[in-house]
């Protein structure tokens, strides 16, 4: 009989009743001996259809089940248990839920729907808190792993997305990627790109570090740098480098069409190459002398042609010597003036470049034309480092202007005009005051000088 292996002690009054097991539920197998006991079932413990196959209640309450499937809601008030592990755990809270491993609390989700890693609360929508471990060779707490099989380009990466519309869509703006940097079994060489998209485009690749530490701008042609230089690659042949040690320590140099492996300097394309370079206190630019192999070292060097020095200063084509550089250019107006009377003046310009002078001047309307004094103009821009520097002039209703030839020259830091005589013996003389013969008499004269 199916029933008799319930004793009437293992049943409470009430508890098992005719509408509570439907027919056949309980088969004459279905029951072990002395399975169900007094304190198994409470009152109205067991209802119609609340029994299926493979569910076994020990004597303690638990119910425990190879499999099942609840139609509704579960209810649960603390938490699930591993069996045999109690100190792993998923627990239920007032709108969280946590994992548990360890007797430790690993994983949150806070009534915010925050995610949150090895702490109980944060600010943001996901956040990991963990002591970092090494992972090839830095230090990390995540990792994004590409299960893609070994080729150039793959990796993990993370995309960076928002709302593009009105309607609320989603779209990637831009992405962080690490990248394998070739096909070469065995070989893992990395490279990080920064990715943006642009409008009714894709994402882009605009910026990478690759294996060798180069910064690439617009460039991702791989090209080997030294270690003692730390190198930004900008567009197909720019560069900007800086010397971490060696042979020109920190200098900073902007390349044009070439790159430095340590041991050679290598033209990017067939051109000709050039650099500008910060070192010592100093600016210098070069240059090849013929274009170049593109792929193939320089030929012939990289020449300096202009060099602004430390101390000031302009140098060329590699002289460094400070005695030779043009240091200083002006160019402006002067005010002439006479040793006796008083003048009036025009066109009364000069340049000064490097340690040369070049003065121009007409003067005229002369307040003293009776001296036999000789006639100086003083109030030079730039006192002459000596006398006798010579320049072009010419006279206007001036007596002996017709006698010879007729220079202006330095003398004593002024400037005084030479004539020559045509008489029996032919001899140079300063022209005086009193050779301005008339009202309108006039000079105009230029002259070179060094100071």
């Amino acid at each position: 009989m199916a029933l008799t292996q319930i004793s009437t002690a293992g049943v409470k009054d009430d508890a098992v009743t005719s509408g509570k097991i439907p027919a056949n539920a309980v088969g004459s197998s279905e029951l072990a001996d002395n399975a169900v006991d007094t304190a198994a079932i409470a009152d109205q413990a067991v209802t119609a259809g609340k029994l299926a196959n493979d569910i076994a209640i020990n004597t303690t309450g638990n119910i425990s089940a190879a499999a099942g499937t609840f139609t509704g809601d579960l209810t649960i008030p603390d938490k699930i248990v591993h069996t045999g592990d109690t100190d792993t755990a998923i627990r239920f809270g007032v709108n969280t839920v946590t994992v548990e491993t360890a007797g430790n609390e690993r994983l949150r989700v806070d009534s915010d729907g925050r995610l949150i890693v090895g702490s109980t609360s944060s600010v943001v929508p996901f956040q990991v808190f963990a002591n970092a471990s090494s992972y090839g060779g830095m230090n990390t707490t995540g990792v994004f792993s590409d299960a893609t099989s070994y080729a150039a380009n793959v990796g993990g990466g993370t995309t960076f997305s928002g709302k593009y519309n009105s309607g609320g869509s989603q779209v990637g703006f831009a992405s962080l990627r690490g990248i394998k940097e070739n096909a070469t079994d065995g070989n893992y060489a990395g490279a990080l790109t920064l990715n943006s998209r642009p409008n009714g485009g894709n994402m882009t690749e605009r910026c990478r570090v690759d294996s060798a530490g180069v910064l690439r701008i617009g460039n991702t042609t791989y090209q080997g740098t030294s270690s003692n230089t730390k190198r930004i690659a900008l567009g197909a042949k720019a560069s900007i480098w800086g010397w971490a040690s060696g042979q020109i320590n920190g200098a900073l140099t902007l390349a044009d069409n070439y790159y430095w492996t340590g041991a050679n300097n290598v033209a990017i394309e067939s051109d000709h190459a050039a650099y500008l370079s910060l070192r010592s206190g100093s600016m210098r630019f070069g240059t090849t002398s013929s274009s170049q192999t593109g792929g193939n070292n320089i030929s012939g060097g990289i020449h300096e042609r202009v060099r602004f020095q430390q101390g000031g200063g302009i140098s060329f084509n590699g002289d460094s010597a400070a005695a030779n550089a043009l240091d200083d250019y002006e160019e402006g107006t002067w005010t002439p003036t006479v040793t006796q009377g008083t003048i009036s003046y025009g066109h009364n310009n000069y340049t000064k470049i490097g340690r040369m002078v070049y003065v121009t001047a007409y003067v005229n309307n002369w307040s003293n034309r009776t001296s036999s004094d000789a006639i100086e103009i003083q109030n030079l821009p730039f006192t002459p480092a000596s006398d006798s520097n010579t320049g072009a002039c010419t006279f206007y209703r001036i007596a002996h202007s017709d006698e010879g030839q007729i220079a202006a020259r330095t003398t004593g830091g002024k400037i005084a005009f030479l004539s020559s005589s045509q008489g029996g013996s032919e001899s140079w003389f300063h022209l005086a005051y009193n050779d301005l013969n008339n009202t309108n008499s006039q000079i105009k004269f230029s002259i070179w000088y060094a100071v």
